[in-house]
């Protein structure tokens, strides 16, 4: 999935903590994990797939509300040209961790 790798290679260029799926449970410092969900949008013509991009998800997790992070994953997406929008943003009171999410499609 070369679309994947362009995603990958954007979110490393912000943070070496990048995790595909599921960060282990030792990480003390702000990271980020991404997913692919499925299809995203497709165009198809004379039976014939023609056009598809994938669309998933991406996390950043911190202590930190003001997390510098959060606008480089956004500067890199857009250098880039990857279609994001932004999700939301929860507050776990228990960990005290912020997690940020967006969707991505390319």
């Amino acid at each position: 999935m070369q679309r994947l790798k362009i995603v990958k290679n954007a979110l490393k260029s912000v943070t070496e903590k990048l995790y595909h799926y599921e960060a282990p449970n030792d990480i003390t410092d702000d990271y980020i994990v991404y997913a692919e969900n499925g299809e995203g949008s497709s165009v198809s013509g004379d039976n014939y797939k023609l056009e598809q991009s994938i669309s998933g998800n991406i996390y950043l997790y911190s202590k930190n509300e003001h997390c510098p992070l959060f606008d480089e994953i956004q500067n890199s997406l857009c250098e880039n040209r990857i279609s994001f929008v932004f999700i939301d943003a929860e507050y776990d009171p228990e960990t005290e961790i912020i997690c940020w999410s967006w969707e991505f499609d390319i």
